[in-house]
């Protein structure tokens, strides 16, 4: 198993896992997910792909991608707080025949390494509240709550 960069060619990988991200979110919340979709065009990830501010990175297993992490680095420089630079997961996925293989753990190391590496102060990522398995997953990394979103849904 080797995690990488994500190229071009890991593309069609990349949407399929993205689809299968977006119906775990709609199991999860269909109030505001819809059956059928995913984050990401083809256009969109090419674009991505090519953003110094962005990392998306692959596991690779037997030749197949099992696996991608999605990054942005974003900077703050607010008169409020201190300069930071923060290293926000956007998205992981693991195909589902893999889980619990050690490929999210191998996906978060090497988030980890390059969030050292640009010399980030923090690792950050959203979790859908109802998601426990990833929420364990991101607790056993060392992750604690930063914050919480609230809602009152008032299409209900």
């Amino acid at each position: 198993m080797t995690v990488r960069e994500a190229e071009k060619r890991d593309i069609p990988r990349l949407i399929d896992l993205l689809e299968a991200v977006h119906y775990t979110h709609h199991l999860l919340r269909p109030d505001i997910f819809t059956e059928k979709g995913r984050k990401y065009s083809e256009p969109d990830l090419i674009k991505i792909l090519s953003d110094e501010n962005k990392r998306v990175f692959v596991c690779e297993a037997d030749g197949d991608v099992v696996g991608y992490a999605f990054c942005v680095i974003k900077r703050f420089i607010d008169p409020m707080v201190y300069p930071m630079t923060e290293f926000y997961v956007d998205d992981i996925c693991v195909d589902e025949s893999v889980r619990r293989g050690g490929v999210a753990t191998a996906l978060f190391e090497r988030i980890r390494a390059e969030a050292e590496k640009i010399e980030a102060d923090r690792i950050t990522l959203n979790v859908w509240e109802g998601n426990d398995p990833a929420r364990r997953f991101y607790e056993k990394m060392g992750m604690t709550v930063m914050k919480t979103m609230m809602e009152i849904n008032l299409r209900k």
